[in-house]
Order: structure tokens, then sequence, then C-alpha cells
């Protein structure tokens, strides 16, 4: 135990000064090729922000150089075997691509490329913030988990501050989302912009989403449910009765129910042997581009609902854990019920009234607030954030 603590000690002490080095050679290292490098957080080329600007920027700015960093050493094999040019962190080729780089584009933080957030702070790299999305929640530096606590809690916020600090541009969906953002981060460059996600989800091309089911094609209204993960006193959005209720319903709806488990969330426990339940992991499979074939959104405080409202499609917020998720998960930046749409429902068995009849959906006042909600967090609504932030922020003068 001992031995492993020492390591650790070490380590850390070559990481110092590997960054030392790093952040001097940032400057002094001529910047001979315009290099984007990206650092993601998820290990999914299939979702987020950061990999559909990649492949607009790889089509659209043959000045720019795109590479991707990684410390996984699984996932720097699919790079490579993808033909998607990488570098492993730690590696030489990472370190000369660093100080090469004049861009480096994060979808969470830096920490592939940066330990400390101070070198962060103090490398001559233009640093754009794409986040993951839209959301309602208290995040980053708003998030409890992140306040000082101890003198430990102390330095790693002071590190998450520098780094917050130190994002030359973060990019939002709408005013509200840059407030909010504005907030989070403690940083006043959030720009308005769009979401390259979402791109997708706007733009008028043929859909994938055949693949997303093969067995069930287009013989049925898909429903999605998809709920945010929970940091942990996790309660069961159904009763194992309830699951056998909800597949016979899907039945006389001539519909499937698609469970969309969060990427994070490892504790929802979906039956099997059910007709008309399916979970589906979407690997591979871009989720916008899935919501342009889903019906019909069932989800709680996960932002999933700012992208489908894109849709115009119905969907209903499962609250089922309200007072609870905050006090045991995550505290929200919005009063939900007086931001989201609607409708709201706090037990299992009122879900199946919003099923089985969508009269509601059509109703004027529905209308109005739906549409109210969709405005607040889009502010662009022409599928163009990639071409607005690789212009802006990256100087990118697309294909002649």
């Amino acid at each position: 135990m001992a031995g492993m603590t020492l390591n650790k000690v070490y380590y850390g002490l070559y990481r110092f000064g590997y960054e030392v080095i790093l952040c001097l050679a940032t400057w002094l290292v001529p910047k001979r090729k315009k290099i984007a490098l990206f650092a993601p957080f998820y290990e999914d080329t299939s979702n987020g922000n950061l990999w559909p600007l990649y492949r607009y920027i790889k089509h659209n700015c043959p000045e720019l150089q795109t590479v991707v960093v990684t410390s996984d050493d699984s996932f720097f094999k699919f790079l490579q075997d993808e033909g998607i040019k990488s570098v492993r962190s730690d590696s030489i080729d990472c370190f000369r691509t660093v100080a090469r780089a004049r861009f480096l584009l994060v979808d969470h933080n830096t920490g592939t490329v940066f330990w400390w957030g101070i070198y962060q702070v103090l490398a001559n790299l233009k640093i754009i913030q794409l986040w993951h999305g839209s959301g309602f929640k208290k995040v980053v530096l708003l998030d409890e988990k992140a306040r000082p606590k101890n003198l430990l809690y102390k330095l790693r916020y002071l590190d998450l501050y520098l780094r917050c600090k130190s994002y030359d541009c973060i990019i939002s969906s709408s005013k509200a989302d840059r407030l909010r953002k504005q907030e989070c981060f403690r940083n006043k460059n959030v720009y308005i912009t769009g979401e390259p996600k979402n791109d997708l989800l706007i733009a008028d091309k043929p859909l994938l989403s055949e693949a997303l089911l093969p067995e069930v094609g287009n013989h049925y209204r898909m429903i999605m449910y998809a709920p945010t993960f929970r940091d942990r006193g996790e309660i069961s959005p159904f009763s194992d009765d309830f699951w056998s209720r909800i597949d016979m319903v899907m039945q006389n709806i001539g519909s499937v129910l698609l469970v969309k488990r969060h990427p994070q969330d490892q504790k929802l426990k979906i039956p099997a042997g059910y007709d008309r339940i399916r979970e589906i992991a979407l690997a591979g499979l871009n989720l916008q581009d899935a919501l342009n074939k889903i019906d019909f959104l069932i989800t709680d405080y996960s932002s999933i609902a700012i992208d489908f409202a894109l849709t115009g499609k119905p969907m209903v917020f499962y609250l089922y854990d309200y007072s609870g998720y905050q006090k045991k998960s995550r505290s929200l930046y919005y009063e939900l019920e007086e931001v989201l749409p609607g409708p709201f429902v706090y037990r299992q068995e009122e879900l199946l009234f919003y099923l089985k009849d969508e009269k509601w959906f059509l109703e004027q006042e529905y209308r109005e607030r739906y549409s109210r909600f969709k405005n607040r967090f889009h502010y662009y609504q022409d599928g163009g954030a990639s071409q607005r932030i690789a212009s802006k922020f990256l100087d990118c003068r697309g294909e002649e």
C-alpha cells in the first residue's frame, strides 16, 4: 500500500515537471501548423458536441489539421483503426502536438492534456469549451460537490476555478443557457452559437435511424424513456408489476418503449422478456439522429428534453423522485415547473394517461408553452452551429 502511494507521489512530481516544460514549449515552439487538438472526455464518437464539430472541420476546413488526444489505450486503437489522426497522452507525439497546436477543444475538461489547472491557464493555447449540452442542473463551480469543505477540497476547487477561467470560449445555445454557464464557469467568455450536435437534428438529410432497432423497423410508434443518472439513492422508476402494464399499453396503442440508459447510469434495471420494451445502447449511432425517429419522449431532468423540443413532438416529464433528486443528486438551476412545458407526472399510474391519449398535446395553451420552452433554449434553429464556431473561433475560411 505504501509502495502504491509512493508511486503516485513520484508520478505526480513527474507530471508537475512535465507540464512546466510543456507549458513553456507552447510559447517557444513555433506554431507552424494550424492544429486543432480535440480532447474528448467521453469515448464515444457518435454523441456530444465535440465529434459533430470535429467532422465539420475535417470536411470543411482544409487549412486546419485535426488531432485527437486520449489517455485510453483501447480508444486510441479504435481511433487509429478508423483512420482518425490521434495521439496518446504522455507520448512524445502528444507533447509535440500540444506545443504546436493553436486550438484545444474539450467537451468536459482538459485532464488528458493538463493535470494542473495553473498550466492550462499559462499555456499558449486558445481553449474552447464545447461542454456536452445545455441543461437544467447546477454544474462545475455551482455543483455542491465542488464546494470547498476542507483543505483538499479547497485545492481541488482552486484547480477547477483556474480551469474554468482559462476558457477563451464556452459555447451556449441561448441567452438563458449563456447566463447559466457564465455563473457555473465563473467566466464571461460564453457565446451563443448553438450546439453542433443539434445540427444533425435539424439538418434535412437521410436519417441513419433505421438502424435504431432493426427488428422493430417502421411497424410501431417509437416511445423513448431517457432518464438522467442519479449520483446516489437510486429509486426504481417503475414497480416490477408496472413494467408488465406498460408492455400491455404499448401493445394496445401500437407502440414500442425504448429505454435509453444514461451513459453514467449503471443502476437502472430494465427487465427482459417483454415484447414491447427494449433497452437500446445506441452504440455507434448518433443520439440526435435517433431522436428524429422517436415519436414520443419520456424524460425527467435530462437535457435531452431541450434537444428533443426541436422536433416539435410530444414529451412528458416523469419526476417520480423530484424532491429526493435535489437532496441526494444534483440541485437544479431552474424551477423546472416554471421553465419546462410539462406535462409533469409524479406517479407511475399517471403516466399511462398521457401515453393512451395525446389530445393534451394539441391544446393551444400547451402548444404555446412548448414553443416558449423551445425558443428559450434555442436562439438559433438553423443547423449552423458548427459553421459559426469554426468561422468565429477557429478562423476557418471553409472550402473555397
